[in-house]
């Protein structure tokens, strides 16, 4: 029963923070793609819904049901949301100071 009760405040957290990773993944992407699609190929900037939808979009079509997201627990799955757009927006970040 308590593992029961704990996997459902697990997900209940994971369904609130979902929004904010929306959110986040979206204004990574809007970064990276003003500092290397609008000048290398002249696309047109991005706003944050349009990059939350390509972003989604990409998820969905590249996702796979044995995704190894599935295997962590509720906070380090929380961490990784976090980190690895903040690693990609930084590491963005310095290659754009090359450009």
């Amino acid at each position: 029963m308590s593992d029961t009760k704990s996997s459902g405040w697990k997900i209940l957290a994971l369904f609130l923070l979902m929004p904010f990773e929306v959110l986040w993944y979206g204004f990574v992407l809007v970064k990276l793609w003003s500092w290397f699609a609008v000048p290398i190929f002249g696309f047109r900037t991005l706003r944050i819904p349009e990059a939350i939808g390509v972003s989604l979009m990409t998820h969905f079509l590249t996702s796979s049901s044995n995704d190894a997201k599935a295997q962590h627990d509720t906070f380090e799955a929380i961490g990784l949301a976090i980190a690895i757009p903040l690693f990609g927006l930084f590491y963005g970040w310095i290659i754009h100071l090359f450009l």
